[in-house]
């Protein structure tokens, strides 16, 4: 059960700061269609995920590669540009929970009542990596620090361009992020995601996604494999998300966590170590 724990936690660290897979082409039929540059194709990726919904909540199984070797499932509740919270669940108890906001990020161990608070803005140490920032990186959707993108005309925010040595186009933010660079890679035959990378000062970034397809909030991956390379820490983890079970816009998903009376709180650097104990 503790090691079950220690992914949860893991998972929150790829959201303080695996080449490009197949897809599903025939659930899209983007590979049929014609255009005149890259700049209109990116003006078809964001027409795809022009869906309108509020909140959902989607099975995943969550397998940690590094710094250990473990996996879980649970059970993913995101509201738009708002919250992320994870539930895990063993023998039909939720034994941890993330919850991330535009404010902060809570980590609770339920099994040795711990618990780890941490504002966004000390994490990021002022990157200016929002709520909905982190969204877009686990669901393969293109953004910028500072502007939501839900509209086909929003791709003039972008530059864009091929890579015919690789098959993959790309784009990147006009805007930079003042302390990080954002590219986002897509696949030449069928427009889908395939990569984005975030580059800073303290470390590298790195989504893969595997087997996109359009879902109903949008094209969607349905394996996130996130790299982190930094100089004082290295994670890898893959979040496969079961589309097939998501939920859309149930009130009762809207979920946040509450640290329970009598937990001890530990700084998140040291979550990791009191799951070893």
């Amino acid at each position: 059960m503790i090691r079950k724990l220690l992914l949860i936690s893991i998972l929150t660290l790829p959201l303080l700061f695996s080449s490009c897979h197949s897809t599903k082409t025939a659930a899209t039929g983007q590979q049929d269609e014609q255009f005149a540059s890259t700049d209109d194709r990116l003006k078809s990726v964001i027409s795809k995920s022009d869906t309108e919904w509020n909140v959902i909540s989607v099975p995943v199984k969550l397998e940690l590669k590094q710094p250990k070797s473990m996996s879980a499932s649970g059970r993913a509740y995101i509201q738009r540009d708002s919250s992320i919270y994870i539930s895990v669940r063993f023998l039909g108890m939720e034994v941890a929970v993330a919850d991330i906001n535009n404010d902060s990020i809570i980590v609770l161990d339920k099994v040795h009542r711990y618990y780890a608070a941490e504002r966004l803005t000390d994490i990021f140490a002022n990157v200016q990596f929002d709520i909905n920032s982190i969204q877009s990186l686990l669901l393969a959707r293109p953004f910028t620090h500072n502007a939501h993108i839900s509209h086909a005309k929003q791709a003039n925010m972008f530059k864009t361009g091929a890579d015919i040595e690789d098959k993959q186009w790309a784009a990147t933010p006009k805007k930079q992020n003042p302390l990080a660079d954002y590219t986002f890679s897509f696949n030449d035959d069928d427009n889908m995601p395939c990569r984005t990378e975030i580059n800073t000062k303290i470390g590298v970034v790195i989504a893969r996604y595997s087997t996109p397809e359009v879902t109903a909030i949008g094209i969607s991956p349905e394996v996130t494999s996130i790299n982190i390379d930094a100089a004082k820490f290295n994670a890898k983890l893959d979040i496969k998300w079961s589309w097939d079970g998501v939920k859309v816009d149930n009130l009762s998903d809207r979920k946040h966590a509450v640290i329970p009376r009598g937990y001890q709180r530990i700084k998140a650097a040291n979550v990791l170590k009191a799951f070893f104990q």
